[in-house]
């Protein structure tokens, strides 16, 4: 899958409240929230596997929110 191109525009858009380009951003980003939230575990067949911490999901997308909104440029 291609990761959406994030330009200036779709982050201003995003920012005046553009739910589409906020969606791109989150799109972007999705698959480094799931790594950074993930955790190894072994089922009861004693195999590796990589669960989600829920809460750790929503509060990292709840931060990239803030962070849009609070996006600003500096000259």
């Amino acid at each position: 899958m291609k990761r959406p191109r994030l330009t200036y525009e779709i982050l201003m858009a995003a920012k005046k409240g553009d739910a589409d380009a906020e969606l791109t951003i989150m799109d972007a980003y999705e698959p480094y929230i799931i790594k950074l939230s993930s955790f190894p575990q072994y089922s009861r067949k004693g195999k590796l596997i990589y669960r989600i911490d829920r809460d750790l999901y929503l509060e990292l997308k709840l931060k990239l929110h803030s962070l849009i909104m609070d996006f600003a440029v500096r000259a």
